[in-house]
This record gives C-alpha cells, structure tokens and sequence, in this order.
C-alpha cells in the first residue's frame, strides 16, 4: 500500500460494513433483558450500552433536504426516545408498577433521562424504609426468647427436683448407659463406677448449674447440650473401659474430689 488513504481505505471495507448478524444477537437481548435481582441503576446501564452499540451500526438518519431543519426528523426521534422510555419500563421488576403506570398516564411522557432519575429516586426511598426492618424482627426475636426464658425458669424436673428443664432432658439420666458395667479383677463393680462418672459431671454441675439447667432459649440450643453431655458420656464410658482393663481401681478418684470417694 503506497498511502495512508489506501490503508483506511482497506480497513473501512473490513471493519466498518455493517454486521448483521452482532445487529440480530443486540436485538434479541435487548428484548429479553429485564431488571432481575440487579439495582435500577446496573439495569439502565446494561440498557445504555446495547443502545449505543446499536447506534453504531445502525446511527439515526439525518436531513439531507437543501435547508437545515432543526424540525425535520424530530417526530422520528421523538419516537426513538419513547420507545426507549417504554423499553426501560418494561424491564423493571413488579415491584414498580405503581411508579411505572403514573409515568405512563403523564402527558407528555418526560424523556429517558427523566423516568430514570424518578425510578431511581423510588427505588432510594424503598431503601431506606426496609432498612429497620432487620432491627425489629430481631428485637422481636429476642424478646420471645427473654419470654420463653423466664416461663422455663417456673419448670421443674420430676427426677433431680430442679428447675429449668423437664425429666426427658435431665442429664442425671441421660449421662448414665444401662448396659455398661465398671470392673475391678474380674468383678463386676457397678456402684463404684456409678459413683466415677458422678464425680467427672460434678464439676460440670457445680460450674452450670444456673446457666445449664435453665439450658437456652431455643429448643435448638438445648438439644445441643444433650449432645454435649452424650458426648463427654461416651468419653467417660472410654475411660473407665481403660481402667477397667487395666486393673486400676475405679474408685481412685481426683485429688480435687477426695470428698467424694469416702461416702
């Protein structure tokens, strides 16, 4: 190529031809794209850029009468601009149609620029009054809970003679598997066992009794301090199969429980 006027030449012939084919796929998304779980203001732009880029391959006809005439094609874009109104309008959620039906019975309807800003201003005063919902429902929350808590407190259990839970959840009787027996040389020893696992849960009991019996708020918390204790069960239940294999007496307790081993 000998000029620079060749070189545009050859590139305006392979880049600047209209593609009909990018024309067809703008079309058929800016039919079917909507607001969705997106803001105002990420919709309007996805919209803004498919018009542009629409723009560009198909651009709005101009005057080529004799004379200038500001007037010419203004019915046309008039149109073109209404159409983007309506466009933009019937992509937003259902939550807007209250806003969207008072633009629509204006007269005349404002321009694209116009419905934006007002959805927008709409979508903002939404913002703001949703935004101390979360704080009452958890008040809410909290003061059921603080309810719940005071009506568990008058609760007593039928098997230890404390409050703040029912027989079918006191650990006294959950801590304890029926089947299993403590040993010592041979010989079954089941008190001496019993009386153990009563010294291992009477820290436990000493250090939550006030908080543990009265368990949680929720039902959910306090199946989770039954796991809790059928857990430390299980691992109590391990160690005194240790001892027992091991030929260590099961009523040589902790130094810190001395008391406990003379009864």
């Amino acid at each position: 190529m000998d000029s620079a006027a060749e070189i545009w030449n050859t590139l305006k012939q392979n880049f600047a031809q209209p593609d009909d084919t990018r024309v067809c796929n703008l079309q058929y998304t800016l039919g079917n794209v909507s607001q969705g779980a997106r803001t105002v203001d990420v919709y309007f732009i996805e919209l803004k850029g498919i018009w542009e880029e629409l723009r560009n391959y198909r651009p709005l006809p101009h005057c080529e009468c004799g004379s200038y005439n500001p007037g010419c094609f203004k019915k046309y874009t008039d149109q073109f601009q209404k159409d983007m109104v309506f466009r933009f309008l019937n992509g937003l959620n259902k939550s807007f149609s209250a806003i969207r039906s008072q633009i629509l019975l204006m007269d005349p309807i404002p321009g694209l620029d116009k419905v934006y800003s007002l959805i927008l201003r709409e979508e903002s005063q939404r913002n703001i009054l949703v935004q101390p919902q979360p704080l009452l429902e958890s008040f809410a929350m909290f003061t059921a809970a603080d309810n719940k808590k005071k009506a568990r407190k008058d609760i007593i259990c039928n098997h230890c003679g404390k409050k703040g839970h029912t027989k079918d959840k006191c650990y006294k009787i959950i801590s304890f598997l029926d089947d299993f027996k403590f040993t010592k040389g041979g010989r079954s020893n089941p008190r001496k066992g019993k009386n153990l696992v009563n010294n291992v849960f009477a820290v436990s009991d000493a250090s939550t009794d006030s908080e543990s019996q009265v368990e949680t708020k929720e039902e959910q918390a306090s199946a989770g301090f039954v796991c809790q204790l059928s857990m430390i069960k299980q691992q109590v239940n391990k160690l005194m199969q240790f001892l027992s294999e091991n030929g260590i007496s099961s009523n040589e307790g902790h130094p810190f429980m001395d008391c406990d081993w003379g009864h």
